[in-house]
């Protein structure tokens, strides 16, 4: 059994996403984060004793949306899921096979080619290409609670899924990425994380990077997806 952090904010498919979830094997407790949305949100399902719905005032980030979500995880790894539809729920099916052998298993992005944007590209090749990892953002991962909870005190704004990596990396944590789909929205459709935020994300990088610690090899577990490229 697991548990799930789903923070969000102003997202209008978290009801599909929870939905989703509970045809999940294996799912223990959903816990959706509402980090200060316009109108708070609305589940259907806040009924089932396996939902439930933390609300922020104001909107304080997603790390500090996760770091709430964890004072109500019981189970020893929990899943991240972003609140959007970028991410299928069907993918934690294939991720949860692995999480017994390692400490974090992570969704690495396959996107359809007539969805690959030129800045989206640029901006995943930069960082994959510095931390010579297959994929550092994926907003969909299983991660050991205990690691987690001490990496959301070194995390702010959009660094969470980078500070996740890079913590993992220096304890030599047993790290898989699984080929995924994803389906990325645009700017106009909801899309948060802006160019700017590189600029902070890239700071936490460059500090890290005088940590000369030896790290496991990292393994990527291959699916057969077709029409498909990985960013």
């Amino acid at each position: 059994m697991i548990d799930v952090i789903i923070p969000c904010l102003n997202e209008p498919t978290i009801d599909i996403v929870v939905h989703d979830m509970l045809n999940v094997d294996g799912i223990n407790h959903i816990i959706v984060v509402d980090d200060g949305s316009d109108s708070p949100v609305f589940i259907p399902y806040i009924s089932d004793k396996k939902v439930s719905v933390l609300r922020n005032e104001k909107p304080t980030g997603k790390t500090d949306a996760v770091k709430r979500g964890l004072e109500l995880v019981s189970t020893e790894h929990v899943i991240l899921q972003d609140a959007d539809l970028e991410y299928p729920v069907s993918n934690l099916q294939n991720l949860l096979c692995y999480i017994d052998k390692y400490d974090m298993v992570i969704a690495r992005r396959m996107l359809p080619v007539n969805q690959v944007t030129l800045s989206g590209v640029i901006a995943n090749r930069i960082i994959t290409t510095l931390l010579k990892a297959p994929d550092v953002f994926s907003g969909q991962r299983i991660v050991n609670t205990e690691f987690l909870k001490d990496v959301v005190t070194l995390s702010d704004g959009f660094s969470l899924e980078t500070v996740i990596f890079l913590e993992a990396r220096r304890r030599n944590l047993r790290t898989l990425w699984v080929d995924s789909f994803y389906y990325p929205r645009t700017y106009k459709e909801g899309k948060k994380i802006m160019p700017y935020h590189m600029i902070p994300i890239l700071w936490k990088v460059f500090k890290y990077a005088f940590n000369r610690q030896n790290c496991r090899k990292y393994k990527i577990q291959k699916c057969n997806q077709t029409n498909q490229s990985n960013i």
